[in-house]
């Protein structure tokens, strides 16, 4: 199978080859921030406009209660990396006169609250630009060329860590509410502009030494409190159209950053996810020893931001119970923990990657061709003892057709091109995947189902898609050190997922009333976690987690589209990648 994989796969195989955050730590010279008000140290400060926030309540908890220009009480995320890293505790603004190049040298942040990567969204609030940004990065390459010769410049520029964190005022504070860009574009035309605007922002930093660039996506932009605010007839519940319109921006930038990756040499560069860590906040907040998420700390917390948090003259008794700070920016809290999921998922790939969403097209063939990059063909068969799968019709081999399911597929013409013509259960008009996957190592043809009676556990000792007892009867059979060897070098693949959404949220009204589909995707996400967890206690060690197909391509959603010449249903492929790169994600935090 390794001589069938694409060049694709074969890039799989380099994003799995990645450097240990400690690794990470020593090979980061500075931090070096562009953006809008969400890294904005101060700049706006020092700049003609009215989103300013040098004033308290904002930065009470900052270093001697200073109000820097932080929109927070105190540090920001990008501060919180800085200082992980062992760099400095906070990272200043370029245009703040009491820092110089000695200080900027480490780090600096050129981001001004309101920017956008429309010019528009920053002209209406006159932030400063993203092309304006880069313009000051290039006067700081100069001053820090004088200060520390051009050699160690050279060094700093191309070792340092880039991040940019911007886009929602494109939607809050432009699309969404002034009449202007609506009526130029569609909202996916829009997305669109907005990610090619992103692309050449990245090619216009690279072309100026930048290698390691985190790209930060939307936030959950329905759930800040000003946007429940607007949903007050409906219980200030999180909206979900702005929520939509970020999770399908978010997916323009992923796009963006895997043609990128193809397309510039030596760049690395990573999607830095804040929508699924936020909402995992808003969630299950207890887990992260916060308790209020639907308000902000400032005032009433459904409205105040910058000067009306100021005269609100009230607080909540303790921020660090809060996700927000005002109705729109977060406590020092919740940057604290959105820069400690940053550091252990996304940024922990920074110093050799290429990571993140190329998940959802990487078939369980490059997932095996990652096998033979690792071992040759001769050390992967002895390395993998048995394959054990566990999952649902994608991988059944006919546990169905002895159970209680009127979900069988035990008769003609199911399995008219298995040995002998033999309906044997399996979904298919001959084998499935597993069954390739084993037979290419050399172990059999064909896994077998654990409740056919036609199979004995002589037959599971070397594959078997599955039931619970195995492991019992393995030991009685082979003794429990031979047993235990098996069950530590098998390969167990999981393929699972795409019936929580065709046969349940997207067809029983009880999920969609319970959950959002974000929220369902972050659930199901969770439940694949704990049972990997569950796997590993059971002794696996080799684990393929298999993604969610194309389901809006399936030919039964075809036919729900027939009005639009029965085409893939876009919506159903969005929730399936939406999955696929919270799996993903997964995947990574449990490897570390």
């Amino acid at each position: 199978m390794a001589y069938e994989s694409s060049l694709v796969c074969l890039l799989a195989i380099q994003f799995f080859v990645l450097f240990s955050a400690m690794e990470v730590g020593a090979k980061i010279s500075a931090v070096i921030v562009f953006g809008d008000s969400t890294v904005d140290a101060g700049n706006n400060n020092h700049r003609l406009t009215i989103v300013k926030c040098n004033y308290r309540p904002y930065g009470q908890d900052f270093e001697g209660g200073k109000p820097s220009g932080r929109w927070s009480n105190g540090r920001l995320f990008t501060d919180f990396i800085s200082d992980a890293l062992g760099i400095k505790q906070s990272i200043p603004a370029y245009l703040d006169p009491n820092f110089g190049i000695e200080d900027f040298a480490t780090g600096v942040t050129f981001a001004s609250g309101g920017a956008g990567y429309d010019n528009l969204t920053t002209t209406l609030v006159n932030a400063i630009p993203l092309w304006k940004q880069l313009e000051f990065f290039k006067e700081y390459q100069e001053k820090l060329t004088k200060f520390q010769g051009k050699e160690k410049t050279a060094e700093t520029i191309h070792e340092a860590l880039y991040i940019v964190s911007i886009g929602t005022n494109d939607f809050m504070l432009n699309y969404l509410h002034i009449p202007v860009r609506s009526l130029q574009f569609t909202m996916e035309e829009f997305q669109k502009f907005l990610a090619k605007n992103a692309g050449e922002f990245i090619k216009d930093l690279y072309s100026l030494g930048a290698r390691k660039i985190a790209l930060d996506g939307s936030v959950p932009m329905g759930c800040l409190p000003f946007s429940r605010t607007l949903n007050v007839l409906l219980g200030r519940t999180c909206v979900d159209g702005y929520n939509k319109v970020g999770t399908d921006f978010n997916l323009h930038l992923i796009k963006l950053i895997e043609d990128l990756r193809k397309e510039i040499d030596g760049i690395q560069l990573v999607y830095a996810d804040a929508y699924i860590p936020l909402s995992k906040m808003m969630q299950t907040p207890s887990l992260y020893g916060l308790e209020e998420v639907k308000i902000g700390c400032c005032g009433t917390g459904i409205i105040e931001i910058n000067q009306l948090c100021s005269l609100a003259k009230s607080l909540c008794k303790d921020p660090t119970k809060y996700i927000y700070w005002d109705s729109v920016h977060l406590t020092e809290k919740a940057n604290s923990l959105l820069a400690d999921s940053f550091l252990k998922t996304d940024l922990a790939d920074i110093g050799s990657i290429k990571t993140h969403t190329m998940a959802y097209d990487i078939t369980l063939k490059c997932l095996f061709a990652i096998y033979f990059f690792l071992f040759s063909a001769e050390e992967v068969r002895a390395k993998i003892s048995a394959v054990i799968a566990f999952g649902d019709s994608t991988i059944d081999a006919g546990n169905n057709k002895l159970n209680l399911a009127i979900f069988k597929c035990n008769f003609k013409p199911y399995g008219q091109n298995f040995k002998g013509g033999k309906p044997t259960g399996r979904w298919s008009n001959g084998r499935v995947f597993a069954d390739f996957i084993s037979d290419a190592l050399g172990i059999k043809s064909s896994i077998p189902a654990y409740l056919d009676t036609n199979s004995g556990i002589e037959d599971f000792a070397t594959g078997v898609t599955f039931g619970s007892e195995y492991k019992e009867k393995l030991t009685n059979f082979q003794g429990e050190e031979k047993a235990a060897k098996i069950i530590r070098e098998a390969l167990y693949i999981v393929s699972i997922g795409t019936n929580d959404f065709m046969f349940n949220y997207l067809t029983v009204p009880i999920r969609p009333l319970q959950f959002n589909i974000v929220n369902f995707e972050i659930l199901l996400a969770e439940n694949d976690g704990k049972f990997i967890k569950d796997l590993y206690n059971l002794g696996a060690r080799k684990i393929a987690l298999g993604g969610t197909i194309p389901m809006g391509c399936l030919p039964f959603a075809r036919n729900l589209n027939v009005l639009l010449g029965r085409t893939c249903v876009d919506l159903y492929n969005k929730i399936a990648r939406d999955l696929n790169i919270k799996l993903f994600k997964l995947v990574g935090e449990l490897r570390k």
